[in-house]
């Protein structure tokens, strides 16, 4: 039962995932980050970014609470600040965003790590330094890869 509860979680936070971003790369293109489209929004659309966010950490949690995985569950909470506090070029919520974007991603790392999950550990960071060396959105892609792979990767560790 917990499983298939943890799989719809999943699959909900990749259909959450994939709307936003292939709606903000048809409407804006390729964006200095995922965070950057918030700006793009038109004002009564704004608050899809926090759906977003909220939409892809709290499947995350789902799957974090049973049994407790303490480092995914960080890395759920963290991401969901990103969308409290989505004004990352404003002065009080600009390290919150940061910090907390940044957060989720290596707790995220962690937790996969932790689980003995280390190839897909590895595949981030050596297509993360590619993209840090040849793409010139790298933030962008660093979160488009850091949502994928961690994503993909829970939903295989279901199965095995």
């Amino acid at each position: 039962m917990i499983q298939t509860l943890q799989l719809l979680a999943l699959t909900t936070q990749q259909a959450v995932a994939l709307l936003y971003i292939f709606y903000c790369l048809k409407k804006y293109g390729i964006t200095e980050s995922i965070s950057a489209t918030y700006y793009l929004l038109d004002e009564d659309k704004k608050p899809l970014f926090t759906l977003f966010t909220w939409g892809i950490s709290f499947p995350l949690i789902v799957f974090a609470l049973e049994p407790l995985e303490i480092y995914l569950l960080v890395a759920a909470l963290m991401i969901a600040y990103v969308g409290a506090f989505a004004k990352y070029k404003e002065e009080i919520t600009d390290v919150v965003h940061v910090v907390c974007a940044t957060g989720g991603v290596i707790f995220s790392m962690v937790h996969l790590l932790t689980k003995g999950l280390w190839v897909p550990v590895v595949v981030f960071v050596v297509i993360g330094l590619l993209f840090q060396f040849l793409s010139k959105n790298k933030t962008y892609w660093h979160e488009i890869l850091a949502i994928e792979i961690v994503n993909l990767t829970l939903i295989f560790t279901i199965y095995v």
